[in-house]
């Protein structure tokens, strides 16, 4: 996203996709506009990470 100087992005995770769209989530909060996970295989980082959510109006 740096490199083509992309400030915010929608992310969209399906399956493995989703641990992906996760760990994004948790490493860059702000540059995060929507988020939406289908079917998320994220078993393999839910324990190590923590996820906040902030919602805009």
């Amino acid at each position: 996203m740096d490199h083509l100087k992309v400030e915010s992005a929608d992310v969209v995770g399906y399956s493995f996709g989703g641990a992906i769209a996760y760990q994004f989530a948790i490493q860059s909060p702000k540059r995060l506009k929507i988020w939406s996970l289908f079917l998320p295989r994220i078993k393999a980082v839910a324990g190590s990470l923590r996820l906040t959510v902030y919602l805009k109006p």
